[in-house]
């Protein structure tokens, strides 16, 4: 704050950064090392505007004072303490919305190492229940400066992604609903993501493989909810002419008569060494209703292989299933939430 201006602060070679009620006395030649913004105001062919103005109190005379009213004074006061060294506002914010106006303000600003440094903490910070629509209103928000709309789909993709995982009930999605009242127009078209007619992509860990026999009975994954339907990727040890296999099959949780029409269908196996998904098993179009289901086991890979061949690692398997929704029946095309509810 001014107030909080010393004596000893009042040198040549300070400037005042203001933002509506915050004030920051920060040394120009740091400025000029950390943003190309203030190498170009503190040049000599830079003409000077109304932006650029001596303080009216004598006391601050000989100061020079910058005004950035269109950013958030917590984004401003964040930015500009960890560029003087005080970094534990930057190091405990937590919140997507308010990482995204630091991004704004440091883009404009044109200071590389916080511009990088924003964008991996946003792309590194978690998801939850608490901070999932926050996140997806930054990346709406994101979207509105050409250079970051990869990172705003990114962000968004993972929202997505984060809702189909978590959401695995209709009451979840109610109390999701509910629980995010303030940003409802935001809450519905995430919603209405889960239900598009694009890739979908889901990802479940089954653990103690090695205690796997052919006795057992199906694994189950915890449900990922994709086009309004509770998926599942289904796991088990099978036989087939004196071998043991890994099988798998895609299916999703739901009455009779639902059917579902898939335009792919891809079932995939990680391995860690590698960092990638090896894609062991897939169809072109897949229908799953009660005449035509295609819902059937597929041997996936030779046990000996999986367990071998570095797919297992802490005695787990990280499986993916990729498919494309083509049409449904039976459920509705999108949430409808009744008045009563969000009231």
């Amino acid at each position: 704050m001014l107030d909080d201006v010393s004596e000893e602060d009042l040198t040549d070679s300070n400037v005042i950064l203001r933002c509506e009620k915050v004030h920051i006395v920060c040394d120009q030649q740091l400025l000029v090392e950390e943003s190309e913004y203030f190498r170009a105001r503190f040049s000599k062919n830079w003409k000077r505007n109304s932006q650029f103005s001596q303080i009216d109190n004598e006391d601050y005379s000989t100061l020079r004072t910058f005004n950035f009213p269109e950013f958030s004074p917590l984004a401003f006061k964040t930015v500009f303490e960890y560029l003087i060294g005080y970094s534990s506002m930057m190091k405990d914010c937590n919140n997507f919305l308010e990482l995204c106006d630091m991004l704004r303000l440091v883009d404009y600003l044109i200071i590389p190492k916080l511009i990088k440094m924003i964008r991996d903490k946003m792309r590194q910070l978690p998801l939850d229940a608490f901070n999932v629509i926050e996140a997806y209103e930054a990346s709406h928000d994101l979207y509105s400066i050409e250079r970051y709309k990869g990172t705003a789909a990114s962000l968004q993709d993972r929202c997505i992604a984060y809702c189909g995982a978590n959401l695995a009930s209709w009451q979840g999605l109610i109390s999701f609903i509910v629980d995010n009242q303030d940003y409802l127009a935001s809450v519905m078209e995430l919603i209405e993501h889960l239900g598009e007619e694009k890739e979908c992509v889901i990802r479940s860990k089954f653990c103690d493989v090695s205690k796997m026999t052919v006795k057992d009975k199906k694994t189950l994954s915890t449900p990922h909810i994709r086009g309004n339907l509770l998926w599942h990727i289904n796991i088990r040890k099978s036989t087939k002419e004196n071998q043991e296999y890994l099988s798998s099959y895609l299916s999703y949780d739901t009455n009779p008569e639902v059917s579902c029409k898939l335009k792919k269908r891809e079932i995939r196996l990680y391995k860690p060494s590698d960092f990638t998904f090896y894609k062991k098993h897939s169809t072109k179009v897949v229908n799953y209703d009660n005449e035509s289901n295609s819902r059937g086991w597929n041997i996936f890979e030779l046990w000996s292989d999986v367990l071998g061949n570095g797919f297992v690692k802490d005695d787990e398997i990280l499986m993916e299933a990729r498919f494309v929704i083509k049409s449904t029946s039976g459920i509705p095309s999108s949430l409808e939430v009744p008045e009563s509810i969000i009231r």
